[in-house]
Protein backbone atom coordinates (compact mmCIF):
# COMPACT_ATOMS: atom_id res chain seq x y z
CA UNK A 1 0.00 0.00 0.00
CA UNK A 2 1.67 3.43 -1.22
CA UNK A 3 -0.28 5.82 1.04
CA UNK A 4 -3.60 5.22 3.55
CA UNK A 5 -6.32 6.77 1.90
CA UNK A 6 -8.76 7.83 4.24
CA UNK A 7 -12.57 9.35 3.39
CA UNK A 8 -13.48 11.71 6.62
CA UNK A 9 -16.82 12.87 7.03
CA UNK A 10 -17.45 15.91 8.95
CA UNK A 11 -19.61 18.90 9.20
CA UNK A 12 -17.19 21.14 11.11
CA UNK A 13 -15.43 22.86 8.41
CA UNK A 14 -12.39 23.75 11.24
CA UNK A 15 -12.48 19.99 12.85
CA UNK A 16 -12.11 19.17 8.61
CA UNK A 17 -9.21 21.42 8.39
CA UNK A 18 -7.30 20.32 11.80
CA UNK A 19 -7.48 16.74 10.88
CA UNK A 20 -6.38 17.41 7.60
CA UNK A 21 -3.24 19.47 8.73
CA UNK A 22 -2.18 16.39 10.95
CA UNK A 23 -2.52 13.49 8.35
CA UNK A 24 -0.69 15.68 5.81
CA UNK A 25 2.07 16.21 7.85
CA UNK A 26 3.36 13.26 6.34
CA UNK A 27 3.15 11.78 2.76
CA UNK A 28 1.77 8.28 4.50
CA UNK A 29 -1.91 9.43 4.21
CA UNK A 30 -4.23 10.81 1.28
CA UNK A 31 -7.29 12.36 2.77
CA UNK A 32 -10.95 13.57 1.11
CA UNK A 33 -12.58 15.44 3.25
CA UNK A 34 -16.78 15.94 2.79
CA UNK A 35 -19.49 17.57 5.10
CA UNK A 36 -21.74 15.20 6.00
CA UNK A 37 -24.40 16.96 3.56
CA UNK A 38 -22.69 15.91 0.68
CA UNK A 39 -22.09 12.36 2.51
CA UNK A 40 -26.57 11.78 2.50
CA UNK A 41 -26.63 12.66 -0.84
CA UNK A 42 -25.35 9.88 -2.75
CA UNK A 43 -23.32 7.87 0.05
CA UNK A 44 -22.75 4.57 -2.10
CA UNK A 45 -21.10 6.63 -4.92
CA UNK A 46 -19.28 9.00 -2.99
CA UNK A 47 -17.27 5.96 -1.52
CA UNK A 48 -16.91 3.77 -4.25
CA UNK A 49 -15.25 7.02 -6.23
CA UNK A 50 -12.85 7.98 -3.19
CA UNK A 51 -12.42 4.19 -2.60
CA UNK A 52 -10.54 4.95 0.72
CA UNK A 53 -9.25 2.29 3.07
CA UNK A 54 -10.67 4.25 6.11
CA UNK A 55 -13.31 5.79 7.02
CA UNK A 56 -13.22 8.87 9.47
CA UNK A 57 -17.32 9.67 10.70
CA UNK A 58 -18.00 12.53 12.95
CA UNK A 59 -21.10 11.20 14.95
CA UNK A 60 -22.35 14.45 16.13
CA UNK A 61 -24.63 15.18 13.72
CA UNK A 62 -27.96 13.25 13.53
CA UNK A 63 -27.40 11.97 10.38
CA UNK A 64 -24.39 10.38 11.67
CA UNK A 65 -26.55 7.10 12.74
CA UNK A 66 -27.91 6.64 8.88
CA UNK A 67 -24.26 6.94 7.62
CA UNK A 68 -23.23 4.51 10.05
CA UNK A 69 -25.16 2.21 8.97
CA UNK A 70 -25.34 2.51 5.31
CA UNK A 71 -21.86 2.28 5.17
CA UNK A 72 -21.77 -0.92 7.40
CA UNK A 73 -24.54 -1.92 5.01
CA UNK A 74 -22.52 -0.94 1.41
CA UNK A 75 -19.02 -1.84 2.68
CA UNK A 76 -18.83 -4.21 5.49
CA UNK A 77 -15.32 -4.51 5.54
CA UNK A 78 -14.28 -0.50 5.24
CA UNK A 79 -13.36 -0.01 8.81
CA UNK A 80 -15.05 3.46 10.37
CA UNK A 81 -12.80 4.92 12.83
CA UNK A 82 -15.62 7.47 15.10
CA UNK A 83 -15.09 11.43 15.78
CA UNK A 84 -17.14 12.45 18.57
CA UNK A 85 -16.85 14.73 21.75
CA UNK A 86 -14.82 13.71 25.23
CA UNK A 87 -18.62 14.74 26.68
CA UNK A 88 -20.96 12.42 28.00
CA UNK A 89 -23.09 12.73 25.07
CA UNK A 90 -19.94 11.72 22.77
CA UNK A 91 -19.58 8.61 24.95
CA UNK A 92 -22.78 7.08 24.98
CA UNK A 93 -23.28 7.92 21.34
CA UNK A 94 -19.82 5.83 20.31
CA UNK A 95 -21.35 2.83 22.49
CA UNK A 96 -23.76 2.28 20.44
CA UNK A 97 -21.84 2.78 17.10
CA UNK A 98 -19.54 0.39 18.72
CA UNK A 99 -21.93 -2.11 19.38
CA UNK A 100 -22.51 -1.95 15.75
CA UNK A 101 -19.21 -2.61 14.62
CA UNK A 102 -17.23 0.33 14.78
CA UNK A 103 -12.99 -0.26 15.17
CA UNK A 104 -12.28 2.76 17.14
CA UNK A 105 -12.56 6.52 18.51
CA UNK A 106 -10.97 9.68 18.48
CA UNK A 107 -12.35 12.35 20.44
CA UNK A 108 -12.35 15.77 18.93
CA UNK A 109 -10.84 19.20 20.11
CA UNK A 110 -13.54 21.66 21.79
CA UNK A 111 -14.85 23.84 18.96
CA UNK A 112 -13.10 26.46 20.21
CA UNK A 113 -9.85 25.18 20.68
CA UNK A 114 -6.98 26.62 18.60
CA UNK A 115 -5.79 24.71 15.51
CA UNK A 116 -2.59 24.50 16.98
CA UNK A 117 -3.90 23.11 20.29
CA UNK A 118 -5.89 20.76 17.93
CA UNK A 119 -2.88 19.37 16.29
CA UNK A 120 -1.79 18.57 19.14
CA UNK A 121 -4.82 16.78 20.58
CA UNK A 122 -5.48 15.08 17.41
CA UNK A 123 -1.60 13.94 16.80
CA UNK A 124 -1.20 11.57 19.71
CA UNK A 125 -3.63 8.92 18.82
CA UNK A 126 -5.22 9.64 15.39
CA UNK A 127 -2.29 8.60 13.13
CA UNK A 128 -0.97 5.83 14.48
CA UNK A 129 -5.29 4.58 14.43
CA UNK A 130 -5.80 5.03 11.10
CA UNK A 131 -3.08 3.00 10.07
CA UNK A 132 -3.58 0.27 12.11
CA UNK A 133 -7.07 0.34 11.55
CA UNK A 134 -5.72 0.05 7.86
CA UNK A 135 -4.54 -3.20 8.08
CA UNK A 136 -7.39 -4.92 9.79
CA UNK A 137 -8.71 -7.79 7.50
CA UNK A 138 -11.95 -9.55 6.80
CA UNK A 139 -13.61 -7.39 9.22
CA UNK A 140 -16.87 -8.14 9.03
CA UNK A 141 -16.17 -11.97 9.74
CA UNK A 142 -13.74 -10.55 12.82
CA UNK A 143 -16.93 -8.87 14.10
CA UNK A 144 -19.41 -11.81 13.93
CA UNK A 145 -16.66 -13.85 15.42
CA UNK A 146 -16.00 -16.26 11.87
CA UNK A 147 -12.17 -15.28 11.45
CA UNK A 148 -9.88 -17.89 12.25
CA UNK A 149 -6.71 -17.84 13.24
CA UNK A 150 -3.77 -19.39 11.68
CA UNK A 151 -1.48 -19.06 14.89
CA UNK A 152 0.02 -22.28 16.54
CA UNK A 153 -1.10 -22.50 19.79
CA UNK A 154 1.88 -23.44 22.74
CA UNK A 155 -0.28 -25.37 25.81
CA UNK A 156 -2.95 -26.96 25.98
CA UNK A 157 -5.94 -26.58 27.90
CA UNK A 158 -5.07 -29.53 30.54
CA UNK A 159 -1.74 -27.62 31.43
CA UNK A 160 -3.10 -24.60 32.52
CA UNK A 161 -5.66 -26.36 34.52
CA UNK A 162 -4.08 -28.67 36.66
CA UNK A 163 -0.39 -28.43 37.95
CA UNK A 164 1.67 -25.93 41.09
CA UNK A 165 1.06 -23.13 38.84
CA UNK A 166 -2.07 -24.02 37.53
CA UNK A 167 -5.35 -21.39 36.89
CA UNK A 168 -6.47 -23.17 40.05
CA UNK A 169 -4.05 -21.02 42.14
CA UNK A 170 -5.26 -17.61 40.76
CA UNK A 171 -5.83 -15.02 42.81
CA UNK A 172 -6.37 -11.67 40.76
CA UNK A 173 -6.91 -11.66 36.44
CA UNK A 174 -5.53 -8.61 34.87
CA UNK A 175 -6.45 -7.56 31.28
CA UNK A 176 -5.24 -5.40 28.65
CA UNK A 177 -6.64 -4.10 25.36
CA UNK A 178 -6.57 -0.90 23.16
CA UNK A 179 -8.20 -1.29 19.43
CA UNK A 180 -10.73 -3.64 19.19
CA UNK A 181 -10.21 -4.44 23.17
CA UNK A 182 -14.23 -3.10 23.71
CA UNK A 183 -15.88 -5.58 21.09
CA UNK A 184 -13.59 -8.42 22.91
CA UNK A 185 -14.73 -7.35 26.25
CA UNK A 186 -18.54 -6.91 25.27
CA UNK A 187 -18.23 -10.73 24.52
CA UNK A 188 -16.50 -11.54 27.34
CA UNK A 189 -17.48 -9.93 30.54
CA UNK A 190 -21.00 -10.70 30.12
CA UNK A 191 -20.57 -14.53 30.32
CA UNK A 192 -19.12 -14.22 33.53
CA UNK A 193 -20.69 -15.42 36.66
CA UNK A 194 -21.75 -12.74 39.39
CA UNK A 195 -19.83 -14.62 42.09
CA UNK A 196 -16.67 -15.07 40.51
CA UNK A 197 -14.00 -15.33 43.56
CA UNK A 198 -11.35 -13.51 41.90
CA UNK A 199 -10.79 -9.82 41.07
CA UNK A 200 -10.84 -8.66 37.53
CA UNK A 201 -8.27 -5.60 36.64
CA UNK A 202 -9.07 -3.81 32.79
CA UNK A 203 -6.71 -1.54 31.30
CA UNK A 204 -8.48 -0.58 27.93
CA UNK A 205 -6.57 2.28 25.87
CA UNK A 206 -9.38 4.78 25.48
CA UNK A 207 -10.59 9.01 26.62
CA UNK A 208 -11.73 10.04 29.67
CA UNK A 209 -15.75 9.53 29.94
CA UNK A 210 -15.78 7.04 27.28
CA UNK A 211 -14.08 4.49 30.33
CA UNK A 212 -17.37 5.35 32.24
CA UNK A 213 -19.66 4.60 29.75
CA UNK A 214 -17.88 1.21 28.47
CA UNK A 215 -18.38 0.06 32.19
CA UNK A 216 -21.79 1.21 32.50
CA UNK A 217 -22.83 -0.27 28.98
CA UNK A 218 -20.49 -3.91 30.56
CA UNK A 219 -22.65 -3.52 33.81
CA UNK A 220 -26.06 -3.73 32.09
CA UNK A 221 -24.97 -6.38 30.24
CA UNK A 222 -23.71 -8.78 32.68
CA UNK A 223 -24.20 -10.57 35.49
CA UNK A 224 -20.85 -9.49 37.52
CA UNK A 225 -20.69 -5.77 38.78
CA UNK A 226 -18.84 -3.68 36.09
CA UNK A 227 -17.38 -0.27 37.90
CA UNK A 228 -14.61 2.19 36.17
CA UNK A 229 -11.95 2.09 39.28
CA UNK A 230 -10.76 5.04 41.37
CA UNK A 231 -8.35 5.71 43.54
CA UNK A 232 -8.73 3.34 46.90
CA UNK A 233 -10.67 0.74 45.39
CA UNK A 234 -10.70 -2.11 47.39
CA UNK A 235 -10.69 -5.19 44.96
CA UNK A 236 -12.95 -8.43 45.82
CA UNK A 237 -14.08 -10.92 43.22
CA UNK A 238 -17.57 -9.72 42.83
CA UNK A 239 -16.54 -6.94 40.63
CA UNK A 240 -14.77 -5.63 37.28
CA UNK A 241 -12.63 -2.89 37.68
CA UNK A 242 -11.95 -0.65 34.34
CA UNK A 243 -9.20 1.54 34.48
CA UNK A 244 -10.12 5.17 34.06
CA UNK A 245 -9.02 6.74 30.75
CA UNK A 246 -6.00 9.52 31.32
CA UNK A 247 -5.40 7.81 34.52
CA UNK A 248 -2.68 4.89 35.60
CA UNK A 249 -4.75 2.13 37.36
CA UNK A 250 -1.80 0.16 39.75
CA UNK A 251 -2.49 -2.80 41.97
CA UNK A 252 -1.20 -2.31 45.64
CA UNK A 253 -0.92 -5.33 48.13
CA UNK A 254 -1.91 -4.48 51.58
CA UNK A 255 -2.18 -7.78 53.39
CA UNK A 256 -2.49 -11.46 52.49
CA UNK A 257 -5.89 -10.99 51.72
CA UNK A 258 -6.82 -6.95 51.18
CA UNK A 259 -5.18 -5.54 47.65
CA UNK A 260 -6.90 -2.00 46.72
CA UNK A 261 -5.90 0.35 43.31
CA UNK A 262 -3.90 3.12 42.80
CA UNK A 263 -5.36 5.58 40.35
CA UNK A 264 -2.98 8.54 39.03
CA UNK A 265 -2.42 10.82 36.62
CA UNK A 266 1.50 10.04 35.66
CA UNK A 267 3.18 10.53 32.78
CA UNK A 268 2.24 8.18 29.54
CA UNK A 269 4.10 4.75 29.53
CA UNK A 270 4.33 3.75 25.79
CA UNK A 271 2.62 6.97 24.62
CA UNK A 272 -0.47 5.62 26.94
CA UNK A 273 -2.12 6.68 29.78
CA UNK A 274 -3.65 4.42 31.65
CA UNK A 275 -0.64 1.45 30.81
CA UNK A 276 -1.13 -1.97 30.27
CA UNK A 277 2.36 -2.28 31.13
CA UNK A 278 1.86 -0.31 34.86
CA UNK A 279 -1.23 -2.56 35.48
CA UNK A 280 -0.03 -5.55 34.87
CA UNK A 281 3.66 -5.02 36.24
CA UNK A 282 1.94 -4.27 39.64
CA UNK A 283 -0.24 -7.59 39.53
CA UNK A 284 2.83 -9.48 38.70
CA UNK A 285 4.70 -7.16 42.18
CA UNK A 286 2.25 -7.88 44.18
CA UNK A 287 0.73 -11.70 43.96
CA UNK A 288 3.73 -13.16 41.82
CA UNK A 289 2.52 -16.49 40.53
CA UNK A 290 -0.85 -16.74 40.90
CA UNK A 291 -1.69 -13.89 38.39
CA UNK A 292 -3.59 -14.31 34.98
CA UNK A 293 -3.02 -12.18 32.52
CA UNK A 294 -4.77 -11.34 29.12
CA UNK A 295 -3.92 -9.47 26.56
CA UNK A 296 -6.71 -8.58 23.66
CA UNK A 297 -6.86 -7.26 20.65
CA UNK A 298 -4.91 -3.51 20.13
CA UNK A 299 -1.88 -2.34 18.62
CA UNK A 300 1.09 -1.40 19.79
CA UNK A 301 4.11 -2.57 22.31
CA UNK A 302 2.01 -1.54 25.41
CA UNK A 303 1.88 -4.89 27.78
CA UNK A 304 4.98 -6.43 26.29
CA UNK A 305 6.87 -5.56 29.47
CA UNK A 306 4.39 -6.32 31.56
CA UNK A 307 3.72 -9.85 30.17
CA UNK A 308 7.30 -10.58 30.46
CA UNK A 309 6.96 -9.74 34.42
CA UNK A 310 4.01 -11.57 34.72
CA UNK A 311 6.12 -14.74 33.19
CA UNK A 312 9.14 -13.58 35.37
CA UNK A 313 7.42 -13.99 38.59
CA UNK A 314 5.78 -17.12 37.59
CA UNK A 315 2.24 -16.43 36.29
CA UNK A 316 -0.12 -16.83 33.50
CA UNK A 317 -0.09 -14.96 30.05
CA UNK A 318 -2.57 -16.23 27.55
CA UNK A 319 -4.08 -14.17 24.60
CA UNK A 320 -6.81 -13.49 22.38
CA UNK A 321 -6.83 -15.18 19.06
CA UNK A 322 -5.25 -13.39 16.93
CA UNK A 323 -7.81 -14.29 13.85
CA UNK A 324 -10.45 -13.33 16.01
CA UNK A 325 -9.04 -9.57 17.01
CA UNK A 326 -9.80 -6.41 15.19
CA UNK A 327 -5.81 -5.93 15.34
CA UNK A 328 -3.99 -8.40 16.28
CA UNK A 329 -0.58 -6.69 16.46
CA UNK A 330 -0.70 -7.27 20.72
CA UNK A 331 -1.60 -10.75 20.53
CA UNK A 332 1.01 -11.55 17.63
CA UNK A 333 3.98 -9.75 19.52
CA UNK A 334 3.74 -11.55 23.07
CA UNK A 335 3.37 -15.22 20.65
CA UNK A 336 6.63 -13.91 18.96
CA UNK A 337 8.35 -13.08 22.35
CA UNK A 338 7.35 -16.52 23.53
CA UNK A 339 5.37 -15.16 26.85
CA UNK A 340 1.86 -16.78 26.14
CA UNK A 341 0.77 -20.25 27.12
CA UNK A 342 -2.20 -20.06 24.63
CA UNK A 343 -4.26 -18.13 22.52
CA UNK A 344 -7.88 -18.47 23.08
CA UNK A 345 -11.50 -17.30 21.32
CA UNK A 346 -13.19 -14.67 23.62
CA UNK A 347 -15.81 -17.48 24.32
CA UNK A 348 -12.80 -19.37 25.87
CA UNK A 349 -11.86 -16.67 27.39
CA UNK A 350 -14.94 -16.38 29.15
CA UNK A 351 -14.88 -19.61 30.39
CA UNK A 352 -11.10 -19.40 31.52
CA UNK A 353 -11.97 -16.76 33.81
CA UNK A 354 -14.74 -18.86 35.17
CA UNK A 355 -13.45 -21.80 35.52
CA UNK A 356 -12.59 -21.85 39.21
CA UNK A 357 -16.40 -22.17 39.98
CA UNK A 358 -17.32 -24.50 36.87
CA UNK A 359 -17.93 -28.01 37.89
CA UNK A 360 -15.96 -30.95 36.93
CA UNK A 361 -18.49 -32.38 34.47
CA UNK A 362 -17.98 -28.66 32.55
CA UNK A 363 -14.63 -28.68 32.94
CA UNK A 364 -14.55 -31.37 30.95
CA UNK A 365 -16.63 -30.79 28.09
CA UNK A 366 -14.89 -27.33 27.91
CA UNK A 367 -11.41 -29.00 28.47
CA UNK A 368 -12.32 -31.24 25.32
CA UNK A 369 -13.69 -28.28 23.29
CA UNK A 370 -10.30 -26.73 23.27
CA UNK A 371 -7.95 -29.08 23.45
CA UNK A 372 -9.81 -30.10 19.48
CA UNK A 373 -9.40 -26.36 19.06
CA UNK A 374 -5.86 -26.39 19.32
CA UNK A 375 -5.35 -29.82 17.85
CA UNK A 376 -7.00 -27.94 14.46
CA UNK A 377 -4.62 -25.45 14.40
CA UNK A 378 -1.05 -27.26 14.98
Amino acid sequence: MDSIDVLLIDGEILARRAIAQVLTHTSKFAINSISIDKAVEDLEKIVTDYNPNVILLSIEDERSDSTFRLIRNYFPNLPILLLSARTEEGAKAASTFFQNGAVDVITKPEPNTSLLFAYDHLEKRLAISIEAASKIENLDSVLIGRAESGQDARTSFEELSTGPNSLSVVDVIVIGGCMGGPHALLKIIPKLPPNLDVPVVVTQHFPKIYTRQLATLLNEKSQIQVREAYDGTKLSGDTVWIAPGGYHTEIVRESHTSSFLKVHCGARVNNSRPSIDLLFNSAANSYGNKVLGIILSGFGADGLEGCRRIKEAGGHVIVQDPGSSLAPDMPLLMIKEKLVSGYFTTDELASIISIKIHSTDENSIHQTSLENKIQNNT
